[in-house]
């Protein structure tokens, strides 16, 4: 729709968006108390939280439905609503608050998450509490001096785990700005930056250098393709747009 102007487009995401979330028959209730559940142990865990890290690039899709005559003023209330309810849980329920505690992608995408939807809903309050968390709960945490991401190495699927986190971690970076963050260009005082994370990867993605930690799964350098568009810009560095063509 946002390309075409064709309603056909804005009706048919407006039908999805009204079915997931807002018709009594089949909406989703504003909570995850059930993410994950394990018969028999748990009914659910604040790790299920991950699942919709998605609905990050979510948010954004709604803003370009604006102007619809499909996505108009009540449905758009409806939704803030919707999101604004999550938010609160999210912030406020014992899952939620086990996700933000997490220490490696989990709580990245949760500071991405949370933040998204509190800014779209109305909860600025929230996003910048957030926001202001990240050098010492995240930077300093999650990322190493140079750049390597400890807790994301260690996995069986490591690549893609530190692609995974890389990504929630540029997501954070713009999400935050909207709280007067600028964590693009942060650096703890021993010298870890989302930057020196990127840098880290670079060339094991575009020389072939061996990875090496275990990556049991398949794995395309490909995956990496945004975060370099993206850093070209944030990080003002026109060499990684070159770079892409490098990547397998």
């Amino acid at each position: 729709y946002y390309f075409t102007d064709n309603e056909t487009f804005a009706d048919e995401a407006v039908k999805t968006l009204k079915r997931w979330f807002l018709d009594e028959s089949t909406k989703m209730n504003p909570n995850l108390n059930y993410g994950q559940m394990i018969p028999g142990v748990c009914d659910g865990r604040g790790i299920g939280i991950i699942d919709t890290a998605s609905w990050y690039g979510l948010v954004d899709s709604m803003a370009l439905l604006v102007g619809s005559k499909a996505y108009d003023d009540t449905t758009q209330a409806a939704m803030r609503d919707w999101f604004r309810n999550y938010t609160t849980w999210l912030h406020t329920s014992k899952n939620g608050k086990d996700e933000s505690n997490a220490k490696n992608n989990h709580g990245t995408w949760y500071d991405a998450q949370i933040q998204s939807f509190a800014l779209m809903s109305g909860l600025s309050d929230i996003a910048q509490e957030v926001a202001k968390m990240v050098p010492d709960k995240r930077i300093k945490v999650e990322i190493k001096p140079d750049g390597q991401m400890p807790m994301e190495e260690a996995r069986t699927k490591s690549k893609s785990y530190c692609t995974f986190n890389l990504r929630a971690l540029f997501n954070l970076a713009r999400v935050s700005s909207f709280s007067g963050m600028n964590l693009w260009n942060y650096s703890t005082s021993e010298g870890s930056s989302i930057a020196k994370a990127f840098e880290w990867m670079v060339p094991y993605a575009t020389t072939h250098k061996a990875w090496p930690f275990k990556q049991i799964a398949p794995y395309s350098w490909g995956e990496m393709f945004e975060l370099f568009r993206r850093a070209s810009i944030e990080f003002r560095n026109p060499e990684y747009e070159k770079l892409i063509s490098s990547l397998p």
